[in-house]
């Protein structure tokens, strides 16, 4: 059952989310970026085209009059993946930011959060890294002054997933093990599967590639890194100076339920809970055909940077 909330509080707490919201959105008005309103509906076919782990018994389904299943948006990259990037000529930089609501099904019903969110398409990869990550921090930075950035890198997972020669089923396993960092499930899988050296020692070593960056590299060197691998890595030291004085742990092992990332990945935490106040990375056209195309975004949960790191479900 929720708690009581006075009316009071209540107001205290409108005002201040307006507040923030209005600072986000003059903020990234002033960086050049443009109000994108994205649809409120989707197929549910073309979200799991794109997201093929998101648990569906998560997303709240509805039927048209058609009789096709649609999804209450449960998140807005999917959208800018699926509608914008095809359609994005390769000139000048594509800047969006967005202000909605994003919705779930939870034990307690329907749960729908705001986001506030950007997204950079454009050609330049390593600028665009830079110009995400220094401005998802300034953002952070305004609502709160008690959080940990936590730097990835979804081209080192790739890597070590391609040496593997799994199966869909096995990989989609894999993945769903290290997005909950089980550690005994993973060192089962190994036991269980025909994985050889050095990949096996990488995976049973995996959660340890976390810590200040200088540990993580130290951690690395006994694995024998792949160059695609070692190139990830050196990605994460190149984006260090970018964090605007962020508590910042740099995690290899970090993985998303969403499968559309292929770069630089993080995610921003609360002092009081394990939910995320932000996520966000750079992420992958549809077509091959597109692979010149540097994606790369965030989101912010209002809701939960305001509440200090805990959820407003239940």
């Amino acid at each position: 059952m929720k708690p009581v909330i006075e009316l009071s509080d209540q107001l205290n707490y409108l005002k201040r989310k307006q507040r923030l919201l209005n600072r986000y959105s003059e903020i990234v008005s002033h960086e050049g970026y443009v109000l994108y309103e994205p649809d409120d509906f989707e197929t549910y076919e073309r979200f799991m085209r794109i997201n093929e782990r998101v648990e569906p018994a998560s997303m709240v389904k509805v039927t048209d009059n058609h009789g096709d299943v649609l999804i209450l948006r449960p998140d807005v990259t999917t959208q800018v993946i699926d509608r914008l990037i095809p359609k994005w000529d390769g000139g000048e930089p594509l800047k969006l930011y967005y202000d909605t609501t994003v919705y779930k099904h939870t034990d307690g019903g329907i749960a729908g959060n705001r986001h506030f969110g950007v997204e950079t398409i454009a050609s330049n990869r390593e600028s665009s890294d830079d110009i995400i990550i220094s401005l998802a921090t300034r953002l952070l930075n305004e609502g709160t002054d008690d959080y940990v950035f936590v730097l990835g890198n979804q081209r080192f997972l790739n890597a070590l997933f391609s040496d593997l020669n799994l199966s869909q089923e096995k990989l989609g396993r894999l993945k769903e093990i290290i997005t909950y960092k089980n550690d005994y499930e993973l060192r089962r899988f190994v036991e269980n599967e025909s994985i050889g050296e050095p990949s096996r020692s990488r995976l049973l070593k995996l959660f340890e590639l976390e810590g200040d960056l200088k540990d993580v590299e130290q951690a690395s060197q006994a694995l024998n890194l792949t160059s695609a691998m070692q190139t990830a890595l050196n990605e994460l030291r190149r984006v260090k100076d970018t964090m605007n004085g962020a508590n910042t742990i740099y995690d290899l092992s970090l993985l998303s339920e969403y499968d559309y990332y292929e770069g630089v990945v993080f995610r921003a935490y609360g002092p009081e809970s394990p939910r995320a106040i932000l996520k966000g990375g750079r992420y992958a056209p549809l077509k091959e055909s597109d692979a010149s195309i540097s994606a790369i975004g965030f989101s912010i949960d209002i809701e939960t940077l305001l509440l200090g790191g805990k959820s407003n479900e239940s």
